[in-house]
């Protein structure tokens, strides 16, 4: 069995690829946050349940 497709690529971040890594973090945290304190009003106005929200909310920073 070929046991290399089942491995995880390393990471490799060079220059700013850390700042721009933790940036991205930091955006998720804020939006995921943002997008759970709308109410459901709003939240029906833009298609979403509240469900969803609190999927989406769930997930880890590092997570898309």
């Amino acid at each position: 069995m070929n046991t290399s497709v089942l491995q995880r690529p390393a990471v490799r971040l060079g220059g700013g690829g850390v700042v721009k890594l933790l940036g991205t973090w930091s955006r998720r945290m804020r939006e995921r946050a943002a997008l759970a304190a709308l109410d459901d009003r709003v939240l029906e106005d833009i298609g979403l349940t509240r469900k969803q929200v609190e999927t989406e909310a769930a997930k880890p920073f590092w997570r898309a």
